[in-house]
């Protein structure tokens, strides 16, 4: 009798996307998985990927146990010798030089909330040196919160709510297979869709309009729109008006 089970899971391999996925195991051994057609968002859709994963799973050159190097050759060690010898350098560079010594830093790209138990940890060790950014959107992040103040993420489905989209330098259609069809339907609903790129890129195909600013100049884009924000007037909520203001009336 073949043992054949399906299992619910997701895929969390340094991707935010996170897609849901039905594996198939039989006898015990991950033989296929597929797009989970139930989940909300990626409903059933997978990148290629996924194709891989399989082969990954089963590898020959998965690393699988703690290695130590001796010699320029990678010994297997167990996990509890590897461990205690983390927490053993640990404690002697506390004791000699305080925990602000160590420097702790991670990228975490699929930002799972088990992620987070790094950061507790190293806080109850007594507060270690850390980093601000992460290995590739830093930069990025930076700069949503000088131009918004804060990075709120929202519900991919939220985007359903728009009035209008504006793709601003992004190209859903070749870099995020689950918003193109919720960029579809939001047309559908009659929102507007604005793609802002100097390229032509594929995700013409799913916009309304398509302003091209050349390469380096969308700078002063934002700044004209702004100015006619200003002009057309702006809430009493908003903060630093008068820096803003001055800020573009120089360009």
């Amino acid at each position: 009798m073949i043992m054949k089970r399906e299992v619910i899971t997701t895929c969390t391999k340094d991707c935010t996307n996170t897609c849901g996925l039905v594996a198939t195991v039989e006898h015990g051994k991950l033989v296929n998985l597929r797009g989970n057609p139930d989940h909300p968002v990626n409903k059933g859709r997978v990148c290629h990927k996924c194709a891989r994963f399989v082969q990954q799973v089963y590898s020959l050159e998965r690393v699988l146990t703690p290695l130590r190097r001796r010699g320029g050759e990678w010994l297997r060690i167990s996990w509890s010798d590897a461990l205690d010898e983390i927490a053993g350098r640990m404690d002697k560079i506390k004791d000699s030089f305080g925990p602000e010594a160590i420097l702790y830093y991670q990228g975490f790209g699929e930002r799972t909330a088990l992620k987070l138990l790094n950061a507790r940890f190293f806080n109850l060790f007594g507060g270690v040196t850390t980093l601000y950014g992460t290995l590739c959107g830093g930069p990025g992040q930076a700069a949503q919160n000088l131009d918004f103040g804060c990075r709120v993420s929202h519900d991919p489905l939220d985007h359903l709510n728009s009035r209008s989209l504006i793709l601003w330098g992004r190209n859903p259609v070749l870099t995020n297979i689950n918003l193109v069809p919720i960029i579809k339907e939001i047309r559908q609903k009659g929102a507007p869709v604005v793609l802002i790129d100097p390229v032509a890129s594929e995700s013409r195909s799913i916009s309304d309009y398509h302003i091209q600013p050349a390469p380096g100049q969308d700078a002063y884009l934002s700044m004209a729109a702004a100015k006619i924000i200003l002009a057309r007037g702006v809430g009493p909520l908003q903060e630093n008006l008068d820096t803003v203001r001055k800020r573009i009336n120089k360009q």
